[in-house]
């Protein structure tokens, strides 16, 4: 989780990477780190599970542990030019994390994450 970063915030469904500047990026990410997944005391997400071919897409049936909390996912991806790519809706809540409020409530997160992922397919994986 040390590697987590901010690259800005989402607008109408796109990334705006200007739209924060380097200290708002830099308060988010000390949140996140400190208080939100604190990782002083869990360094790590872990995500465990069985992938499955399914027509032209993968499932994976996992176990997503969060702040030593674990929860049942199904992620689905599809390969496409020797990677996987998809992406998860997470609700925190589910992992003991409320939603994030500042500014006595003039700043509140909606309690969903989207994870998207692009990574290397690997050998077996066709």
């Amino acid at each position: 989780l040390a590697s987590i970063d901010v690259d800005g915030i989402i607008r109408r469904g796109a990334l705006k990477p200007n739209a924060l500047s380097r200290r708002e990026k830099a308060d988010i990410l000390s949140t996140m780190r400190s208080k939100v997944l604190q990782i002083s005391e869990y360094p790590a997400v872990v995500l465990q599970g069985t992938l499955t071919a399914i027509s032209e897409h993968w499932r994976l049936d996992a176990t997503l542990q969060i702040r030593g909390v674990k929860q049942p996912v199904e992620i689905l991806a599809r390969r496409s030019e020797g990677r996987l790519r998809g992406q998860v809706e997470l609700v925190p809540s589910r992992w003991g994390i409320t939603p994030y409020r500042a500014l006595l409530g003039a700043i509140q997160l909606q309690d969903r994450v989207t994870v998207v992922f692009d990574i290397p397919a690997g050998p077996g994986l066709d």
